[in-house]
């Protein structure tokens, strides 16, 4: 028995609640049944029932429109595209609620899959796949008139052989879960997308098309309306292969604020055949550079992962494994940057060009083909976006290294731009590994309010430079002391030899070796005892190391006759010694006609200096002694 529609009778189906494409007389068989699906999910919709399908049949359709109020039950039906072309074979209005949904097609460069126009969306599985690669568009959610779709919830995703996996224009409190993507070119492109949370991807196998030009990334985020249409988006758990150009990229022309990445992959960036890609970044984060004032803001980064990139393409700037740059406020944490199959992990591990309020926390970056951080303060003529501040930058613990026997780790540089200024530049507990030096800071520029505590270790060569080159900072250097000549450092440096021990502070220009930071100059009263006329100590310095004081330096003396005398001298610490034995030390004139030892008047509380003299004329006399204090 078939419901009959129109204004005809309706057979008892319908006082069911659920109604079934068998009830309109369509059978899964290799003929359109087009307009026969579409009857069934206009009556189904317009009457507020369920409509279900053949378990695991598949329906022959050029294109159908789920209505809004529908409420779909495939069963694990498949809906196969008969006629490509740019409708979507499937197209999704407002409060829609489906099990699942799979649509194939044979694929053609302007064929689409599933098209999703409507708000309050619920779907469990989307399926959309391709006999041919590179069709249009798998998935797009989008409204008909350009306004913004809300509350769409899909729990599965996975899309083959498009271009263009998924698409979201204008969207906002989405939430996609495990989508997957196998063949693509851009894999999800995100525009004026807000409030919506993205929860495991994984995105491979990019289309042999894919030049490596601009949007061949596995994740593309914009914002095209206006400054910060795209923002509060979350991503947990993604991963990217072989993306053509950068594994997730956040451009355009306006402002992306607020941007969570939670341990997120990207494997083998700017994979493009024949090595064509002009850019291979993991993640990429570059504000607006026509423009002023269109910073991207407030982006984080945590437990991240790069591996791979790709360093035998077109370039070498645009293959990093975070590139940052026309941005404020972006925390990059607990993430890496390695190879794993690759000779290097990249050019530049983390390269920041323009950037305001970066902070990176406990980073692994390690064999970079040239820069582990790349640092650039620059501005262009022809892009005004590039203000060329460098300014509140916090490296902060972590590991960075390169594998380059001609390039610093670290590296200061103003690119094809004019210098602009850097300040609030601080390392504090970095390791930093390889290279011909840990930091080379370019002449022209003049870091303010900036220091650098840093392990330096495995230098490629110690021939040649020292550790530290260029301009003058405030450093606090733990490595090998090497190089030809001094590491440049401005006043206070201190640079302690991890071979030697030896510790070196910068003053004057010099590095000073520290013989011992507790000597201190002092000056001490002498008075005549025994045949003495007068005494005076003259250039006094005492030590102190735990209960023992040494004092030195020198006295002079003017005996009143030949023969044996005595003088009392202070101590710079007051001694509680029982015994003249807790005191010992000598003195003597440098022609030795004066001399003798030194021990404690446990009396008076003072040095007592006895000897002999074999002139009645002044002498100056050097001294040494120690006592312990008890």
């Amino acid at each position: 028995c078939f419901v009959v529609d129109g204004n005809g009778g309706r057979w008892k189906r319908i006082i069911t609640a659920t109604l079934h494409v068998d009830d309109f007389g369509i059978k899964a068989q290799a003929k359109d049944v087009t307009f026969g699906i579409q009857t069934a999910l206009d009556t189904a919709a317009r009457l507020g029932k369920q409509l279900e399908f053949g378990f695991n049949q598949t329906y022959y359709i050029s294109f159908i429109n789920i209505p809004e109020y529908s409420h779909i039950k495939t069963n694990g039906a498949v809906f196969r595209k008969n006629k490509t072309g740019h409708v979507a074979a499937v197209g999704i209005y407002s409060n829609v609620v489906i099990d699942r949904l799979h649509v194939k097609t044979q694929g053609a460069e302007n064929d689409n899959g599933i098209r999703i126009k409507g708000s309050n969306v619920s779907i469990e599985e989307l399926i959309c796949e391709s006999d041919s690669i590179d069709s249009q568009y798998g998935i797009h959610i989008q409204s008909d008139d350009q306004t913004r779709l809300g509350h769409v919830s899909i729990n599965r995703i996975s899309v083959k052989n498009f271009k263009a996996g998924v698409l979201g224009y204008n969207i906002k409190n989405c939430e996609i879960n495990n989508i997957s993507i196998d063949s693509y070119v851009t894999g999800v492109y995100l525009r004026d997308a807000s409030h919506c949370y993205f929860n495991g991807a994984s995105i491979h196998s990019t289309s042999p098309s894919a030049t490596g030009g601009a949007g061949n990334n596995g994740l593309l985020i914009e914002s095209t309306l206006y400054s910060g249409s795209a923002n509060n988006l979350h991503f947990n758990d993604w991963t990217v292969r072989d993306s053509a150009e950068h594994g997730y990229r956040i451009g355009g022309g306006f402002t992306v604020a607020n941007v969570w990445f939670n341990s997120c992959q990207a494997i083998k960036p700017g994979n493009a055949n024949g090595n064509t890609a002009t850019g291979g970044c993991g993640f990429k984060v570059l504000g607006a550079t026509g423009v002023i004032g269109q910073a991207h803001q407030n982006i984080f980064f945590d437990n991240c992962h790069v591996a791979d990139v790709n360093t035998n393409a077109r370039g070498q700037g645009n293959f990093c494994g975070f590139l940052l740059s026309v941005v404020k406020n972006v925390h990059v944490s607990n993430s890496s940057v390695i190879n794993k199959d690759f000779e290097h992990s990249c050019w530049h591990g983390i390269s920041l060009e323009s950037v305001e309020d970066v902070f990176l926390t406990n980073n692994n970056v390690d064999n970079c083909r040239q820069h582990a951080i790349r640092i650039v303060a620059s501005t262009y003529s022809e892009y005004p976006g590039w203000h060329g501040i460098v300014k509140n930058v916090q490296v902060s613990n972590g590991s960075y290294s390169n594998k380059s026997a001609g390039s610093p780790v670290i590296y200061f540089v103003k690119g094809g731009g004019e210098a602009g200024s850097i300040s609030q530049f601080v390392t504090t507990g970095v390791l930093i590994r390889g290279g011909i030096a840990a930091i080379r800071i370019e002449s022209y520029y003049n870091p303010v309010d900036s220091f650098f505590d840093f392990d330096y270790v495995d230098p490629v060569k110690t021939d040649g430079a020292p550790p530290i080159l260029g301009s003058p900072v405030l450093f606090n250097v733990r490595s090998k002391w090497f190089g030809s000549y001094g590491a440049p450092a401005r006043d206070g440096s201190i640079f302690i030899d991890t071979q030697t021990g030896v510790t070196r502070k910068r003053k004057n220009n010099n590095w000073e070796i520290e013989r011992d930071t507790n000597i201190r100059r002092t000056t001490l009263t002498a008075s005549p005892l025994t045949n003495v006329d007068s005494a005076e100590s003259l250039r006094t310095k005492h030590l102190k190391i735990g209960d023992i004081v040494q004092v030195s330096g020198y006295i002079s003396i003017k005996p009143s006759s030949v023969g044996r005398l005595s003088v009392l001298v202070d101590i710079p610490f007051a001694s509680d010694s029982p015994s003249w034995a807790d005191c010992a030390g000598v003195w003597n004139s440098s022609d030795g006609v004066m001399h003798g030892s030194i021990s404690m008047d446990t009396a008076q509380g003072k040095l007592k200096f006895s000897g002999v003299s074999s002139t009645t004329e002044l002498r100056h006399c050097s001294f040494v002694a120690s006592y312990l204090l008890l």
